[in-house]
């Protein structure tokens, strides 16, 4: 057989495969096929996350946040109460829980002693209007965080007085 014999039949054949095609009408998707939804995110601005537990409030509790103003890179450290709010210039930092081992799960958050990653509720006004509210990681200062051109406010430790605990 000669050579651009067997390369018309060859080509003969891949265009008959082409036109063929599949006969499979049924179109399946594959797993990365499948929009991705996202996933409900705890930290967001809905009624769950706008909320304190119940277990996060204790009485006695504190937490040391550090404030830094981006501006004039001058940082300012406080021991925060529920009774002693922070205020500085117009800004105002409450506290309203605190967390040793804050966990999120498919209900909300719940504290776990398994886990490392304390945490504070905190509500922060500027001129009498809340711009931050919801918990703020002591080992995650950079997530869920306030989002403000001028401050920077992080929280370096939580303490609670010995309570009962119970997650609900």
């Amino acid at each position: 057989m000669s050579y651009y014999r067997m390369t018309f039949l060859s080509l003969l054949f891949m265009v008959g495969l082409v036109l063929a095609g599949c006969d499979n009408d049924d179109v399946t998707q594959i797993e990365w096929m499948i929009p991705m939804q996202p996933a409900q995110d705890h930290h967001s601005t809905s009624a769950l996350a706008r909320q304190v537990p119940t277990w996060a409030v204790h009485e006695g509790m504190s937490a040391d946040i550090s404030l830094l103003n981006k501006h004039k890179a001058r940082r300012w450290d406080y021991h925060l109460t529920t009774e002693n709010p922070v205020k500085r210039g117009d800004m105002t930092i409450e506290l309203l829980g605190v967390a040793h081992g804050l966990r999120v799960d498919k209900d909300g958050y719940r504290e776990d002693d398994d886990v490392d990653n304390p945490a504070a509720w905190l509500r922060i006004m500027k001129k009498g209007h809340i711009i931050h509210e919801g918990w703020m990681y002591q080992k995650f200062p950079e997530l869920f965080g306030l989002d403000d051109p001028e401050w920077w406010i992080s929280v370096r430790a939580v303490q609670q007085a010995p309570a009962n605990r119970s997650n609900t």
